[in-house]
Formats: C-alpha cells, structure tokens, sequence
C-alpha cells in the first residue's frame, strides 16, 4: 500500500499526520506492507539532505518511509 506525500509542515508533524493515514490504508485495504514517500521541495535545500530511508513502526505496524 503506497501512499505519497509532499511535505508542507515539519517532517515529525508530516510523519505523524500520514503515517496515521497509511496505516488507516492498510487496515481497509487488508495488506501488511505500507509505504510512505514523502516529497520535499524546499528551495535550496540539497539532494543529500532529501534522500533518506527508514522503517517506522506505527501501532504495530511497520511502515517503510522514503524522503525525496
């Protein structure tokens, strides 16, 4: 269940709102895996600090997120 987003607030109030969603996703869709891309178009910010990759687990759910 992939679920993209652009990040508009602080990445930890962008993370709360949307993994909520996703894994609201999962529970109706019946699937186990969730993924979160989340956008970020900052001006000026480089590409090294957009890229990252980690597993958050929301209420028990594992939910693999990607910053780009």
């Amino acid at each position: 269940m992939p679920e993209l987003k652009i990040l508009r607030k602080t990445l930890e109030l962008t993370l709360q709102e949307r993994l909520d969603q996703t894994t609201d996703y999962m529970d109706k869709c019946g699937t186990a895996e969730g993924y979160l891309l989340i956008f970020d178009r900052t001006p000026g910010k480089r590409w090294e600090e957009k890229i990252w990759v980690r597993t958050e687990t929301y209420f028990g759910k594992e939910i693999r997120v990607w910053g780009c």
